[in-house]
């Protein structure tokens, strides 16, 4: 419940006249792209590339963030949904890293999705970030151009 409530607060601040909306930016190369998204100290980085299919390599900055095994990442959907996905990370140095499997399920809900929300589910769910998606689209397009996929 406290869940969809933190993303329903993201969406309404989000569309709000005069609210700062979290958008994503998109920097792309021949055979690769980063979308990039900022939560208060926290940058969310997803990189896809040609020769890792099926792949986002998610890299977590701008705090020291505890060893954990795993972060949840929560995307609202149209409709009221909320699909929910588990990313394998490690930690270096400050940052948290790994590879989110996707599929095209998985990046059709990144690109219709209005909040993302992620968080440590061994550490009791403690919050990570929290952004609105305006942005995901253009990134979604520019996987499927660049990284085939």
């Amino acid at each position: 419940m406290f869940r969809r409530l933190s993303i329903a607060l993201v969406v309404a601040l989000a569309v709000l006249p005069g609210a700062a909306a979290a958008d994503w930016s998109l920097d792309k190369g021949d055979d690769w792209v980063v979308t990039r998204a900022q939560s208060g100290a926290v940058t969310i980085d997803l990189r896809c590339s040609r020769n890792m299919p099926g792949r986002l390599q998610m890299t977590l900055t701008g705090r020291d963030f505890p060893p954990v095994s795993a972060v949840m990442l929560w995307i609202a959907l149209p409709g009221g949904g909320l699909a929910r996905h588990s990313v394998d990370v490690e930690k270096e140095g400050a940052a948290l890293y790994g590879p989110w499997l996707v599929s095209d399920l998985v990046l059709d809900q990144f690109r219709q999705g209005s909040a993302l929300e992620i968080d440590m589910p061994s550490r009791g769910g403690e919050d990570i970030a929290s952004v609105g998606m305006a942005g995901t689209g253009a990134a979604r397009i520019a996987m499927q151009e660049r990284c085939g996929f």
